[in-house]
């Protein structure tokens, strides 16, 4: 098959979307399948290449196809530079991920001989958000709507329930909604990369005592990035060598909010609590950072499922997250890891103490955990199940 991924991001840029877009794009090609990426060129991120004989994909960079998406330009550069390579590529599929990419590709679908299958990993969030396009909800709402009764593709593939829920809510036909779960790459996930504990943490400045929190998100106030300081302001009463980490907040996607973070920390004298690292963390270096991890949060407002949730659990290491949408459909409380209330500081302080205290819980907690995603997150199912499903698309053409 000639399989097409159409993204208007991808690594290094830092997303689940984009994670899941790079991992479907390897593997698809490692069975044998001619793969293309198309995907927009950021400013702030290099370009993505390949490893040479080791990642057989291709990419085609689009200018101005990420400024579109973000309503920062139109559309006649990108589609017009999109319908060409489209053309020139002629995929079997073209798998669409996210709604404006869905969108932008809509006028010029009917020219392209290709099976449409349409993801999306717009979070909905009512009565704030549907995919974030409009600050008007009922705009926003009505936006979303069209896409999925309007534009055209054979199916839509929802990576968690919650996704495929919410898309035939909002008006995408149940015959065409398949649901096949995300994955993450247990290979690279593994608690065998845990040997390598001390590399990280000493680029960290970290010592043998210090007790390490991370906070893998982006650092948006739907991940609960306030919550997990005003948690730590707590914790650091009993525990004097407590850390935390925000791997992102050296590029930080909201730059006022991280600015606030920033006055939080100073205001709540956490600056010692805090750490820092100069650099952006590509999703390659990840493993690093949770092998140097003591216990992974996820305190999100809402999650559509949760990669970094699925990563940590990967590498054996505890988790506690918020009982909301996605994330509970991966952690099952005090099987494979901890649930808080969203917006409840004090109770994530205490499940974080819970762990920190309870050396046995933590190890049968991350033990289950790893099993989960081997038995349900696994990227390379994933990637077998999109096979099957890409092959009966193009085998039921009517």
């Amino acid at each position: 098959m000639k399989i097409c991924y159409f993204s208007s991001k991808f690594p290094p840029f830092v997303g689940g979307g984009e994670t899941i877009t790079y991992l479907m794009a390897r593997h698809l090609s490692d069975l044998g399948h001619d793969v293309t990426v198309v995907t927009g060129a950021l400013d702030d991120f290099q370009p993505y290449k390949p490893r040479v004989n080791t990642e057989k994909f291709k990419m085609k960079y689009i200018p101005g196809f990420e400024q579109y998406c973000v309503g920062r330009g139109d559309m006649v550069k990108p589609l017009s530079l999109i319908y060409d390579t489209l053309k020139k590529i002629n995929p079997d599929i073209i798998h669409v991920h996210n709604l404006l990419p869905q969108y932008l590709l809509s006028p010029i679908v009917g020219d392209l001989n290709a099976k449409i299958v349409l993801s999306y990993h717009n979070t909905p969030n009512p009565p704030l958000r549907i995919i974030g396009q409009f600050n008007d909800y009922e705009l926003d709402y009505a936006f979303a709507s069209h896409i999925f009764k309007k534009t055209k593709y054979d199916s839509l593939v929802a990576t968690s329930d919650f996704y495929k829920q919410w898309g035939i809510r909002l008006g995408a036909p149940s015959r065409k909604t398949q649901l096949i779960y995300s994955g993450i790459d247990v290979e690279t996930f593994n608690p065998s990369a845990k040997r390598r504990r001390d590399y990280f943490r000493n680029k960290l400045g970290l010592n043998q005592n210090d007790i390490l929190i991370t906070l893998p998100s982006r650092v948006i106030k739907r991940k609960g990035i306030v919550e997990a300081m005003r948690a730590l302001e707590l914790l650091k009463i009993k525990y004097k060598d407590i850390k935390i980490f925000l791997p992102c907040l050296y590029t930080p996607f909201d730059l006022p909010f991280s600015r606030q973070i920033l006055k939080l920390v100073k205001k709540r004298q956490l600056n010692s609590c805090l750490v820092h690292y100069k650099r952006h963390i590509s999703f390659n270096e990840m493993p690093l950072v949770y092998a140097a991890t003591d216990i992974t949060i996820t305190p999100s407002y809402y999650e559509g499922l949760g990669l970094c949730v699925l990563e940590s659990l990967g590498m054996e290491v505890p988790v506690v997250g918020t009982d909301v949408s996605g994330i509970n459909e991966i952690i099952v409380d005090n099987i494979n890891g901890l649930l808080v209330p969203p917006r409840n500081y004090k109770k994530l302080a205490n499940a974080i103490s819970r762990l920190i205290d309870n050396k046995e819980l933590s190890r049968r907690l991350a033990t289950a955990g790893r099993k989960t995603v081997l038995e349900r997150f696994n990227s390379i199912k994933m990637a077998l199940e999109l096979e099957h499903h890409y092959k009966y698309l193009l085998k039921n053409e009517n």
